[in-house]
């Protein structure tokens, strides 16, 4: 009796499994069709007319998820009732932009579209088909849903015209926002690359990129905007596209995180994308195709950039923190999204945009990342402008301490140098002045004669020589330097004083400023010729003597004259002696010019320079 009952429990199960599925009203919308149809996996490539003849079987979900089963072709049987008095327009929607062909049998109305077929004049995201239902209809219609590259998952929706329509530009336009704000970090990586130089810019805006790309297809939008053998070679190159994602995002890691500081971390990003680059046009190709592969790779990846984050982070690089919520994010999104799509777990198809939300996010959490890098430079920058500031005063301050100390040295040490030149001037001028005493006690001891007369030329010239260094001993503010006009006027003081009973009128015109040794050379020439004027060019009578002395056109013009009756210098030895002394001294000495004229007196022009 109880195996009798068993076999009745099995059989009953069996009858329901295979039994079809109950009618769907349409007129009930939106609705989910597939756990009120039944379906049939057919792995023999069989024909609709084969497949008519087959068991179906009913579902009891709403949603197929086959991973990646490319050799498994899913057939749905839908049996449809217009319970309404009525003609009634409905869409039948298939949720999953990726696949590659769907065919629907309806009668004789055959149309296919997909990922490989798709209907740019409707202009929808999703595939759908529309049906027309006349009152009280009842019909049958099938569809054929077949997928090669990516995972077979779909979820079928029945929906109203106005349903459908709204539902559709409401993804769009979700779509278009998503992908805009990618788009825009993009550009603005790429401009931030060509003002900061930084090449970690230049690899995040080719990671955006590719990943941009990738998104375009996986939500279904670049089929709409391209040709159709252009969405047939994207559709082949589905393993690639991933592969290149993963190999864009290590170059930006790496650069971004400075991975050559860790040479083991490092040299596993490069086996990445050496392994990538190898397995590429192995497990992408038709003939060995293995998209499993890439996708674990890829979670793997992220894996390991969240840890390289968190460990450069923990070796003190603080940019690292924005790096490591982005990754974490995507961690979530794929974890997730890689169990749907290994058919581990179901129901993401309910939130049809979390990896583009994901993606969204983790991008625009690597661009803060930039922007906090940017932040902790410049305030780095600051700190350490601070620190040079701090730094520069403190050593301008230690500089201009040893300034003023070396200043206040060197004014002291230039005080007692030009002290030491008056004490050394006053004594030259102190001997000087015993030798001139001494030459007018001899001369005041002898009579009148040559010899006297040579005696009082010499105390002439040592006069004219101790004039100088008396002004620098005394009067002089700057050493070395002599007033000529103080000097002359000095020492036509002294020669008026030995003067007799002559009315010689002195009339100097100086102006100038000369150094000790030429103003010593000047000295005697004025003591030379003023002394041969007052002896040879007045009576008793008197006259004038003229001198002048400054600056013209760069040279130091000089000259002395008088109104006295002249003189043959041929004729006079006295004077030719003194003469030759002169010319000695302006041509020579002060490398001058001399000039003698002869008109009212007697006139000398010299000219020199320094």
């Amino acid at each position: 009796m109880m195996k009798i009952l068993l076999k009745l429990f099995f059989l009953s199960i069996l009858m329901l499994s295979c039994a079809e599925a109950v009618a769907i009203d349409v007129t009930k919308v939106p609705l989910s069709l597939l756990e009120r149809s039944s379906v049939y996996y057919d792995q023999e490539t069989l024909s609709f007319e084969e497949i008519k003849h087959k068991p179906f079987m009913a579902m009891h979900q709403s949603y197929i998820n086959r991973s990646f089963d490319a050799k498994t072709t899913v057939w749905v049987q839908l049996d449809f009732t217009n319970s309404s008095e009525e003609e009634v327009d409905r869409v039948l929607e298939i949720d999953n932009p990726r696949l590659e062909y769907i065919t629907m049998y309806d009668g004789k109305r055959v149309e296919t579209r997909g990922l490989l077929a798709v209907d740019k004049l409707e202009g929808h995201i999703y595939p759908a088909y529309s049906l027309h239902f006349q009152p009280h209809e009842q019909r049958v219609i099938w569809l054929k849903v077949k997928n090669s590259t990516t995972a077979l998952q779909f979820e079928l929706m029945l929906k109203s015209p106005r349903e459908y329509h709204q539902d559709d530009h409401i993804r769009q336009n979700s779509i278009v926002f998503f992908l805009g704000m990618i788009s825009a970090f993009l550009l603005l990586s790429v401009v931030l690359y060509f003002y900061l130089k930084d090449n970690s810019y230049l690899f995040y805006a080719f990671y955006l990129l590719t990943l941009l790309f990738q998104q375009m297809t996986y939500v279904g939008l670049l089929p709409l905007l391209v040709p159709q053998w252009f969405t047939d070679i994207d559709n082949v190159i589905a393993v690639p596209k991933v592969s290149i994602m993963i190999i864009a995002a290590a170059w930006y890691a790496m650069h971004f995180l400075k991975t050559e500081r860790y040479p083991k971390i490092h040299r596993a990003y490069l086996c990445i994308i050496v392994i990538l680059f190898i397995l590429m046009p192995i497990i992408g190709t038709p003939y060995f195709y293995v998209p499993e592969i890439p996708v674990l790779i890829g979670f793997f990846f992220i894996l390991f950039n969240t840890f390289t984050g968190i460990y450069s982070y923990k070796k003190g690089y603080k940019p690292a923190r924005f790096f490591i919520a982005g990754w974490l994010v995507l961690v979530v999104a794929y974890l997730v999204m890689i169990a749907d799509t290994l058919g581990i777990i179901n129901g993401i198809h309910k939130v049809p945009g979390l990896l583009l939300w994901a993606t969204t996010l983790e991008s625009m959490l690597l661009l803060l990342a930039f922007i906090d890098h940017f932040s902790i430079l410049q305030r780095e920058k600051e700190r350490l402008h601070d620190d040079f500031v701090l730094e520069y005063n403190l050593r301008q301050n230690i500089i201009e301490n040893e300034v003023r100390e070396k200043t206040s040295a060197l004014f002291n040490m230039a005080e007692q140098k030009e002290l030491l030149f008056k004490e050394l001037h006053h004594r030259v001028k102190n001997n000087l002045q015993l030798i001139l005493s001494l030459l007018r006690l001899q001369a005041d001891k002898r009579e009148c004669g040559e010899g006297n007369d040579i005696l009082h030329q010499l105390e002439g010239r040592v006069l004219a020589i101790a004039r100088t260094h008396q002004l620098l001993s005394y009067t002089s503010d700057t050493v070395e330097i002599i007033d000529m006009q103080e000097y002359v006027e000095d020492y036509i003081e002294e020669i008026e004083n030995t003067l007799d009973d002559k009315e010689i009128v002195f009339h100097c015109n100086i102006e100038a400023k000369l150094p000790l040794k030429e103003a010593t050379y000047v000295g005697l020439v004025i003591n030379e010729l003023v002394t041969n004027a007052i002896k040879y060019a007045f009576d008793e009578q008197g006259g004038n003597i003229y001198i002048n002395l400054k600056k013209v056109d760069g040279k130091f013009q000089f000259e002395i004259s008088d109104d006295g009756r002249g003189y043959n210098s041929n004729e006079v030895s006295d004077i030719s002696l003194g003469l030759t002394l002169v010319k000695s001294l302006i041509e020579e000495q002060l490398e001058g010019t001399i000039a003698y004229k002869k008109s009212k007196g007697t006139q000398y022009v010299m000219r020199f320079g320094l």
